[in-house]
């Protein structure tokens, strides 16, 4: 790839053992790859945007740093951040097809936070969602049974509801769920 070029990516600092390091990640969870990488990677991935070449990027480095900055490396972190999906690549087309594809053929949709944002195990998704209900702020006891169909001049249309991660919005939910 003699044109690296990054994919929308979030950046954020991690500490490891005392050393500070940037982890990248990809914000749209297409990949759940994390890829750890050093302040002065971070600068070298700075100029992977399409129109700079793995020269530029060598020249780069040089009149940063007074030394050269051999291919094989830069060659190296392009193959690191493209295994992690990260790169705009013929790798990650053929990938993101294959997870469409693999999406449209299954019959059901697996619950993608599922153990991240909320309980995987029924159970415990049962008591945390209960949690909600009868927490301060919450609507009360949690229904066991679906509501009955009303008439269709009284039913309800829709609900607004906050996109916001379930600890924080949760009885703001059972509001609405209600």
């Amino acid at each position: 790839m003699e044109y690296p070029k990054l994919r929308p990516i979030e950046v954020f600092p991690f500490d490891d053992e005392g050393k500070q390091n940037v982890c990248l990640r990809d914000p749209s969870n297409l990949s759940e790859a994390m890829v750890v990488i050093s302040p002065q990677i971070l600068e070298i991935i700075s100029l992977f945007d399409g129109k700079h070449s793995v020269l530029d990027i060598q020249t780069a480095y040089a009149r940063r740093y007074g030394t050269i900055l051999p291919r094989e490396q830069v060659e190296g972190i392009i193959a690191k951040l493209d295994e992690g999906m990260l790169l705009e690549s013929d790798g990650f087309l053929r990938y993101l097809t294959d997870l469409k594809d693999r999406f449209r053929r299954s019959e059901t949709r697996e619950a993608a936070f599922a153990g991240k944002g909320y309980e995987s195990d029924p159970v415990e998704l049962r008591k945390q969602l209960d949690k909600f209900f009868t927490s301060d702020g919450g609507p009360g006891k949690s229904p066991t049974t679906r509501p009955k169909k009303k008439s269709s001049s009284g039913s309800v249309k829709g609900a607004v509801l906050p996109h916001i991660d379930l600890e924080r919005g949760g009885p703001c939910f059972a509001w609405g769920y209600k």
